[in-house]
């Protein structure tokens, strides 16, 4: 039987289209293209920032100063372990303060994961963005994975941006409802 912890790992190389049996494989910074959801993204970003390391890949042919669609991994360390839900209060306070007008949806909420999407509005500085985002919790090492695919739908086609969301949103929603199926077992 396999644990929830080692099913994630599966997860985020198989979102780096690298899974293995054993749920071990190259480090995400070794690899520079993955095909995710049928596109390809390549790394653009990576950096250790105190606590939080990242990882943030483009579409390919996309940089990173002016992406339209970016895949996000972030893995933050944290003092003592916090559920999925508990992260996500915290996180929808702080994007409450930061920024008033962005809004949070869940969609849908497990014991160790849950996926989210948080829409901000246009500004001066930025587009409109849609970020759907999967966040798995590890009760063993007080750490929290964070998937992210976030997406400038003013960029798109109104109707490739609307199914590259609910793509995304059904793709993260479903990885998490397998590793919490597979812990039950």
């Amino acid at each position: 039987m396999k644990t929830l912890s080692t099913l994630f790992l599966m997860l985020v190389f198989a979102l780096q289209g690298q899974a293995q049996t054993d749920g071990f494989g190259p480090s995400p910074e070794k690899s520079r293209s993955i095909v995710v959801n049928g596109q390809t993204f390549n790394l653009v970003n990576s950096k250790v920032d105190g606590l939080v390391t990242t990882y943030e890949y483009a579409i390919s042919g996309e940089r990173y100063e002016d992406w339209t669609q970016l895949l996000t991994h972030q893995i933050i360390n944290l003092a003592t372990p916090v559920t999925a839900e508990q992260f996500s209060s915290f996180f929808e306070r702080k994007l409450k303060e930061t920024d008033p007008k962005a809004s949070m949806e869940i969609l849908q909420t497990y014991s160790k994961a849950i996926v989210f999407q948080v829409q901000f509005p246009r500004t001066e500085a930025q587009d409109d963005q849609i970020m759907v985002c999967l966040a798995f919790a590890n009760p063993k090492r007080a750490q929290m994975n964070v998937i992210q695919y976030a997406l400038k739908p003013n960029r798109l086609a109104a109707n490739l941006a609307e199914l590259q969301l609910k793509s995304w949103q059904g793709l993260l929603t479903n990885k998490a409802a397998v590793a919490e199926n597979a812990e039950a077992k």
